[in-house]
C-alpha cells in the first residue's frame, strides 16, 4: 500500500503534533521531582541478539554478581560498495555515557570475534577485552550467560540509539524488543 503526497504530509503534521506536545510537557517538567528520562528503561525479558549488536548503535553492559560491569558500545560504519559494513566495539571510559568511549576493535559479522587493529587502546590480556570476547561469543552461539553474570542493552533501540519509553519493549502495534517502531518497521520493510 504507498501513501501519496497528502497523506503523508498529513501523517507529517501528526507527528509534528506529537513531538510539539511532548516539548510543551518537558517544559513543564517540576525540577523538584525524579527526571523519568534519566531512569535506565530495559524491557521486561530483553535478550541480546546479534542482530540486535550489529544493528548500528548498541549500547550494552555484561555484568557479573561481585558488581563488576563494563560498558560496550558496538557502531556500524556504512563503506561505499563494493566494501562491506565495518562494526567498531568501544568501551565506557569517562562519567558521560553517550561519548567517554574508548576504541577497542572491529567485530566480525559472521563469527561475533572482536579483533584488535594497530588503533586499539587495548591488548588481548586486558581484562575489558576478555570480557567483550566472552560475551560476544555466548550472544553468538545463542546462549544464555551463566547465574550471577549478565548483559543487558541500555535502553536505546539498536539501530538508532534513541531511548524506548515503553516499559516492556513492546506497544499494541507489535514492536519488537529493542528497537524502536521506525527502526523495526525499516528493519522488516
Amino acid at each position: 500500500m504507498s501513501v501519496n503526497f497528502a497523506e503523508r504530509a498529513e501523517l507529517d503534521a501528526e507527528d509534528n503534533a506529537r513531538y510539539d506536545y511532548i516539548a510543551e510537557l518537558k517544559a513543564e517538567h517540576r525540577d523538584d521531582q525524579p527526571d523519568i528520562d534519566d531512569q535506565p528503561v530495559m524491557p521486561v525479558g530483553f535478550k541480546l541478539t546479534k542482530e540486535w549488536v550489529m544493528a548500528g548503535k548498541a549500547i550494552f553492559t555484561v555484568s557479573n554478581g561481585k558488581g563488576e560491569h563494563y560498558t560496550f558500545k558496538v557502531t556500524k560504519k556504512d563503506n561505499d560498495a563494493p566494501r562491506p559494513p565495518v562494526w567498531f566495539v568501544s568501551l565506557l571510559t569517562g562519567q558521560d555515557n553517550d561519548n567517554d568511549y574508548t576504541y577497542m576493535g572491529c567485530l566480525r559479522p559472521t563469527t561475533g570475534n572482536v579483533e584488535l587493529t594497530r588503533a586499539s587502546r587495548y591488548n588481548r590480556d586486558s581484562k575489558p577485552y576478555k570480557v567483550i570476547v566472552w560475551a560476544m561469543r555466548i550472544v553468538w552461539a545463542g546462549g544464555e550467560f551463566p547465574a550471577g553474570y549478565g548483559c543487558d542493552g541500555c535502553g536505546r533501540c539498536g539501530r538508532c540509539g534513541i531511548k524506548l519509553t515503553h516499559p516492556d519493549g513492546i506497544n499494541n502495534a507489535g514492536y519488537r524488543l529493542g528497537y524502536g517502531p521506525t527502526c523495526w518497521a525499516k528493519i522488516n520493510a
